[in-house]
């Protein structure tokens, strides 16, 4: 069976946010409506618990919010709160077909500062199961 991707774009809070859905087979199946479904319309609720989670992170002793912070010096000295503000998301990853990252949330604050990612993992209920920091 071969991969398949579909991309396009929205604004969300007046940035442009890529949208990429991969799955696998010739044609989109019912799980795959439903996960884009799921997705688009809790849109907000997505990144209303991505920023919850930053946030709890924070206090973290391994925590990825601050790997990231410490990856752009020109942010030290922000709070929990401001950084996690200064963050938009640029991309959110669909993966029907993904059992443990079927929908990821990326975030930056900005491709000008680096080239570093704060990932939001999700479970197909929608609930934050990880933050991760990728390149």
């Amino acid at each position: 069976m071969a991969e398949i991707v579909w991309e396009t774009s929205t604004a969300f809070f007046g940035r442009e946010t890529e949208i990429d859905l991969w799955f696998d087979g010739d044609r989109m199946g019912d799980h795959v409506l439903a996960s884009v479904v799921r997705v688009t319309a809790d849109l907000g609720g997505y990144h209303l618990r991505a920023h919850r989670g930053m946030l709890e992170d924070w206090a973290l002793p391994d925590s990825a919010v601050r790997y990231y912070l410490d990856e752009e010096p020109s942010l030290a000295g922000l709070s929990a709160a401001d950084f996690v503000n200064r963050l938009h998301l640029v991309r959110i990853g669909i993966y029907p077909d993904s059992s443990d990252r079927p929908v990821v949330f990326d975030y930056t604050t900005g491709r000008d500062l680096t080239d570093n990612l704060l990932v939001a993992v999700f479970d197909t209920e929608g609930r934050l199961t990880g933050l991760t920091v990728e390149s």
